[in-house]
């Protein structure tokens, strides 16, 4: 009897203490690696620690925000496009994504009707909402925190979509989605407490009363029948009568206080800072920091490195090889990217007056990784950031070694089917400048392997002072509670400049040579952004024309031409 009792009590000791080795094997686990091993552990220890995951809901509502809205008078062939700053796009926004749950939702029996791409420009589409990259059901489902719901009727994507209040005879409104080689078209009722038929009528009415908006055309408006000899598609739209200028802020873009290097009295670099607002309570489970004479700034412990340059650029890598090959799925892997760039958003500035746009959505060249792409937009408009030719990596700026390939290489090209390719690095046709994209992303089912984000705030320039521009939360909610946000920042230095179709055709033949007869040239999309130095950690953004182009392969390529100043500028 004594021996069972002995016995047992031997048993109940070494899973005691098999159970505090899991523990202190997590505990390590964590410092080093910042994953676990088993995913119970981790839970545990969280829970220990009283550490909570970062709000990612913030970051979500920005990405789930189309980059801008085309708003069309079919009959009076008025056209107005609005971004984000604009008057109606919160609503109009609101609207579209109210449309997007009802088709995602299980409960929704209705089947498309399937229609070519080939269509789009021939369908009636009095609001058309555009978004930033091809994103397949999976991502929307993710962004609209929808993850139980099988979608079993939505489209498997969204690039573009359209509301056509008055298609439908009866009282429903009508829904395109345009993804990949396919037109989703569904005829749903009009949702309860949103726009009916009337309050649509109204936005168009209030467009046309105001003078001083913009109206543009579509390219097929000016040449239904391409007469003029230009290679431009259908769909683009430009400016054919005036007003044709608009005023734009002039804006800088300059590194955070917060990750900029300080010195201390006698002249020495002082990293501490950084490394505090990097690492934030993580800072003790890492070796002192580094400064090397181009004032880098390297973190690291056994596992971990992160790397900060003088240009704002901000590199992490795991350092050990990240476990397995698997990939992971998509929407787990988005969770994890959103939450590594939120923490960080968090730690850097708290009140960023810019907002991310998910650019690309890829896997990378092995095959062993998601890859994701953001850009910023700041006062409704897309920033590129751009290099010169000879800026490599290695180069005095510090940088030191690209992304993986991502489905694009540095030719230009960009993959815009959903199924793969992100705009991580293009060219522009005349190879002088190369666009790198604000944040590059690796991730697979254990974590984050990599990221490279070039970390930016903005503000207004007037003159030659820099005016610092404060974010104003301005948000809306939804039929269901949810915020959209917007950011804007205050009042400072504007310009007037011309964005006629005469004066883009006046740049490109400057620039580029003759655009008419350009049997190469194929430009499938031209949009208003500010361009800025990726190397330069203060620099004045410039107006331009980002203009893309279809190669006979189907790749993507960029040009830019600056923006023509006003005649009252």
């Amino acid at each position: 009897m004594k021996r069972v009792r002995l016995e047992r009590f031997k048993s109940i000791f070494l899973a005691l203490l098999i159970a505090l080795s899991l523990t202190q094997l997590g505990i390590l686990w964590y410092y080093q690696n910042h994953r676990f091993p088993i995913s119970f552990l981790s839970s545990l220890y969280s829970m220990l620690n009283h550490d909570s995951p970062p709000d990612i809901s913030r970051l979500k509502d920005e990405v789930i925000l189309p980059t801008r809205i085309l708003v069309s008078d079919e009959y009076t062939i008025s056209r107005w496009l609005l971004g984000s700053e604009d008057r109606y796009f919160r609503e109009l926004a609101i609207e579209a994504f109210s449309y997007i749950q009802t088709v995602l939702n299980d409960d929704f029996r209705q089947q498309p009707e399937k229609l070519p791409a080939s269509r789009w420009s021939e369908l009636s589409k009095p609001f058309v909402f555009e978004f930033s990259t091809p994103m397949n059901k999976e991502v929307i489902r993710f962004l609209s925190n929808i993850r139980k719901s099988e979608a079993p009727n939505a489209p498997d994507g969204i690039f573009r979509m359209a509301i056509a209040p008055w298609t439908d005879q009866n009282e429903r409104n009508t829904l395109y989605f345009l993804y990949g080689d396919t037109i989703y078209k569904y005829t749903v009722p009009f949702i309860r407490n949103r726009f009916d038929r009337k309050a649509y009528e109204n936005i168009f009415t209030l467009l046309i009363k105001d003078r001083g908006q913009v109206r543009y055309n579509l390219y097929r408006d000016i040449d239904p029948r391409k007469a003029l000899g230009y290679p431009i598609i259908p769909e683009v739209a430009i400016v054919v009568k005036e007003p044709d200028e608009i005023q734009l802020p002039a804006l800088a873009g300059y590194t955070p206080e917060s990750i900029t290097l300080k010195y201390n009295e006698n002249g020495d670099p002082d990293p501490s800072s950084i490394a505090k607002t990097l690492l934030g309570s993580d800072l003790k489970n890492f070796d002192p920091p580094e400064t090397d004479s181009e004032g880098t700034v390297t973190l690291k412990n056994a596992n971990n490195i992160y790397k900060q340059y003088k240009n704002g650029l901000m590199e992490y890598t795991y350092w050990s090889q990240v476990p397995g090959e698997n990939r992971g799925q998509l929407m787990n892997a988005l969770e994890k990217a959103f939450a590594f760039i939120a923490e960080k958003q968090e730690m850097i500035d708290k009140s960023p007056n810019y907002r991310l746009a998910l650019t690309g959505i890829g896997i990378s060249g092995d095959g062993r990784y998601h890859v994701f792409s953001f850009n910023y937009i700041v006062n409704g408009y897309p920033v590129v950031l751009t290099q010169g030719a000879g800026d490599e990596s290695g180069s005095r700026n510090g940088e030191e070694g690209q992304s993986e390939s991502t489905g694009s290489e540095q030719d230009g090209t960009a993959e815009e089917n959903g199924s793969g390719g992100t705009e991580s690095e293009k060219n522009n046709a005349a190879g002088a400048k190369r666009v790198v994209d604000a944040v590059t992303i690796h991730v697979n089912a254990q974590g984050v392997a990599s990221c490279r984000w070039y970390v930016r705030s903005f503000h207004v320039e007037t003159g030659s002072d820099h005016v610092s521009g404060d974010r104003q939360a301005n948000t809306d909610e939804d039929n269901e509670g949810r915020s959209i946000a917007s950011v804007s920042l205050e009042d400072g230095g504007q310009d007037l400049y011309n964005i006629s179709f005469d004066k883009f055709l006046e740049g490109y033949k400057i620039k580029y040579g003759e655009l008419k007869g350009n049997t190469e040239a194929n430009i499938t999309d031209m949009r208003i952004a500010y361009m800025a130095d990726a190397n330069s950690a203060d620099s004045g953004l410039k107006p331009i024309w980002i203009i893309e182009m279809a190669g006979k392969d189907g790749e993507k390529s960029y040009r830019f031409i600056e923006m023509p100043v006003g005649e009252e500028g």
